[in-house]
């Protein structure tokens, strides 16, 4: 797979059945790090909700590690 910046981005998204979609957005720095890339991406303003849950269940989950 070969991902450059400023593409076009789709990612699925499945925690549960409440949190979950295909979020769209512009990758904006991409790396190979030990024979893996990263990716990162600034999100759209498609679905602000479903990037808004995501988040703060991410921000939640690791406060409570």
């Amino acid at each position: 797979m070969n991902i450059e910046a400023d593409a076009e981005v789709h990612v699925a998204i499945s925690i549960d059945e409440n949190l979950s979609g295909i979020l769209t957005g512009t990758a904006v720095k991409v790396q190979q790090l030990d024979g893996e890339m990263t990716v990162g991406v600034k999100f759209s303003e498609e679905h602000p909700e479903l990037k808004n849950n995501l988040f703060s269940h991410f921000l939640v989950n690791t406060a409570n590690k």
